[in-house]
């Protein structure tokens, strides 16, 4: 493991590790999903030692990482906001990059 990256999250397979490696790219913080093979094969094992996929940010950015995965997890960042119509939240009237 490169000595300038840190462990900020480990995850139950590969899927929950990377939702939480969007969460934080998204966040503006570099991060990338480290998992043993096989837990990456074909039988895509998530328990255990074997189905860990660990999330790595690097130093000077891990408690950024950590504060943002601690607000997350404690609900801090929940909306209200129904966003199952697909609406943006940002700007609801952009609908003319995708043709409607």
């Amino acid at each position: 493991m490169d000595p300038d990256y840190r462990v900020v999250y480990v995850g139950n397979g590969s899927l929950d590790a990377e939702e939480i490696r969007l969460f934080l790219e998204a966040s503006g913080i570099r991060a990338f999903v480290n998992q043993e093979s096989i837990g990456m094969s074909g039988y895509s094992v998530s328990v255990g030692p074997i189905g860990q996929a660990l999330v790595l940010v690097p130093v000077e950015q891990f408690s950024e990482a950590m504060q943002l995965i601690v607000e997350m997890q404690s609900g801090k960042l929940e909306t209200d906001e129904d966003l199952s119509k697909g609406e943006s939240v940002e700007d609801e009237d952009d609908g003319e990059e995708f043709g409607y």
